[in-house]
């Protein structure tokens, strides 16, 4: 696991017109929560090195070293907020870590091979794109690499099939729940028999309607 560096600095400028001022210089207001902290840090980082950071990473799966003003937290982000125009960062929140303690994260499943229901036709159809687990910091992991290659039309993938050290991670999605499926598109789905019938009759009660409207408009 390989753990990302980044510069904060504490924040005292609250309010709506301080925290515009702020943006406008190329700083990015946050706040630090966690279990052990006494309550929430307001921080700030620097735009760009916070905006190269986040793109290279997986949020939840990957612990960031925090150096805030001399004291290093080891943190991983939890929520980036973004302006409804321009796309541009205005808000995040990073959760503290305490080693030794679990936590809760969402790492991403990664798809590898090419499914052989593709070449009859088949769609992937990725319905789960994270695991929901519970793991020590040091355990934290990129990702979930799931196999599809032997995956035919109709196929599928769920969470109990995914390979998880379960010494490592307590696995909190259900069991149950689909993570991949190679779907029929539905121009290949063949009518079933009663759908058949039902047209038949259709069809049947079309021409009578025809032979009805002829003789009335003969009489």
């Amino acid at each position: 696991m390989i753990i990302k560096e980044l510069a904060a600095q504490k924040r005292t400028d609250k309010g709506t017109a301080k925290v515009k001022r702020l943006r406008k210089t190329g700083m990015i207001p946050g706040i630090i929560y966690g279990r052990h902290l006494e309550s929430a840090i307001p921080v700030t980082v620097e735009k760009q090195e916070f905006t190269n950071l986040i793109n290279r990473i997986e949020w939840e799966s990957s612990l960031i070293n925090l150096n805030l003003g001399g004291t290093e937290q080891e943190v991983i982000l939890k929520k980036v907020e973004y302006d409804t125009y321009k796309h541009n960062i205005i808000h995040f929140d990073m959760f503290a870590i305490k080693r030794g303690e679990k936590i809760d994260v969402k790492i991403p499943i990664v798809l590898t091979g090419e499914a052989i229901g593709l070449e009859h036709g088949g769609i992937v159809d990725q319905m789960t794109k994270d695991l929901h687990v519970k793991c020590l910091p040091k355990d934290l992991i990129d990702h979930f690499m799931v196999d599809i290659t032997a995956l035919d039309m109709g196929d599928y993938i769920k969470v109990r099939d995914i390979d998880a050290d379960l010494e490592k991670f307590e696995v909190l999605s259900s069991p149950d729940e689909t993570v991949i499926l190679i779907a029929t598109p539905a121009k290949l789905i063949e009518p079933t028999t009663d759908e058949e019938e039902l047209e038949g009759e259709e069809g049947v009660e079309e021409g009578a309607e025809e032979e009805t409207e002829g003789t009335e408009e003969e009489k």
